[in-house]
């Protein structure tokens, strides 16, 4: 069912009598004040508390009593035991799953000899806490080696300030969202923030480009008037396709994938809103520093990119049929996977 349960293992010396299979008074003793204080801990259900000092009570046929408890509340060398905790579901518990997680680490850790928390909760929780942790990495790379492009190719600050500006609020608002229709993030959506990073500085650069060429000769309201006549279509329409690509999960049977699809859904249309509120400010707003610089070595970019496309308008067929093959090598592959079942993997 839902109950869970957490396990507190170590290696017990003297666990039993010599030749027997009672208990010694010592490690009867040690497991049970163990196991109270364990049971004390915020968010257990102290009464579901088992121990092998309580299973090993009974006087008789202690050896079939010993022999059901190997593998949970004995280990098979003998010299291990647990004690296994019940916890209270996260609706009823007093504290966050964490806190009481981290009080159970707290007390095996000052047992003596030291003891180790493990079980699904703990696993699941641990998983969660590295994916978000692994996930706040990645926001956090991309975001500066973003802005550091942006920066190279435009040496402008503000331009640098407005596209992180544009990622931060629609981030910021796509959580505030998620908070009040009372949604949680998933092992799925850790990847929210690196992907809302990469929409909203491909928009922004896309729009300081073409402000760029229209500065040369227009001044900057004219300039910024007309770029959101020539992109506001291209913008509007790459966010909603983009909104849409995602909110396509939204069909499927796995409950974080659809979490997944609303959220980036959300975040895609938000890229757009902030980046209507945003930019005109960002770019008309002071004097200095308003225009994107030329781009280093934009000459022969320009004429590299150039005789790509020149090479598709001259060969479709060919190019089409390149790209052909390599899509039939790329979905040969699908017929090599494999489902995974395991959670921990």
């Amino acid at each position: 069912g839902g109950d869970e349960f957490v396990v507190v293992a170590w290696s017990e010396p003297h666990l039993f009598r010599d030749g027997t299979d009672q208990l010694t008074a010592e490690s009867s003793g040690r497991i049970r004040a163990f196991a109270r204080q364990l049971s004390a801990v915020p968010g257990v259900h102290g009464d579901s508390t088992q121990t092998l000092a309580d299973a090993l009570q009974f006087p008789y046929r202690r050896d079939r009593v010993r022999r059901l408890t190997e593998g949970t509340l004995l280990g098979l060398d003998g010299a291990t035991t647990a004690v296994v905790l019940r916890l209270l579901p996260v609706a009823e518990a007093p504290v966050p799953r964490g806190r009481t997680i981290a009080d159970l680490r707290t007390l095996a850790a000052a047992h003596d000899p030291p003891a180790y928390v493990v079980g699904e909760p703990v696993q699941v929780y641990d998983m969660f806490q590295y994916v978000e942790q692994d996930g706040r990495m990645l926001f956090g790379v991309s975001l500066v080696v973003l802005a550091l492009v942006i920066g190279l190719l435009f040496r402008r600050i503000r331009w640098v300030l407005s596209a992180l500006l544009v990622v931060l609020a629609a981030i910021i608002w796509t959580r505030a969202l998620l908070v009040v229709r009372g949604m949680q993030l998933s092992l799925v959506s850790s990847i929210l923030n690196s992907l809302v990073t990469v929409i909203g500085i491909a928009t922004v650069m896309h729009i300081a480009v073409h402000f760029r060429v229209l500065r040369r000769r227009r001044s900057r309201p004219d300039a910024l008037r007309q770029t959101c006549a020539d992109l506001g279509p291209a913008v509007f329409w790459t966010c909603l396709t983009t909104g849409a690509g995602f909110a396509a999960l939204l069909v499927s049977g796995l409950s974080p994938v659809r979490s997944f699809a609303v959220m980036m859904t959300l975040a895609s249309l938000l890229v757009l809103v902030f980046v209507a509120a945003i930019m005109p400010g960002a770019i008309l707003i002071g004097r200095m520093g308003a225009d994107p610089r030329r781009v280093m070595l934009e000459a022969p970019i320009a004429r590299s990119l150039g005789r790509i496309v020149d090479m598709l308008e001259r060969r479709p067929v060919s190019v089409a049929v390149a790209g052909a093959t390599m899509a039939a090598l790329a979905a040969a592959g699908f017929l090599r996977l494999r489902v995974e079942t395991d959670f921990s993997r």
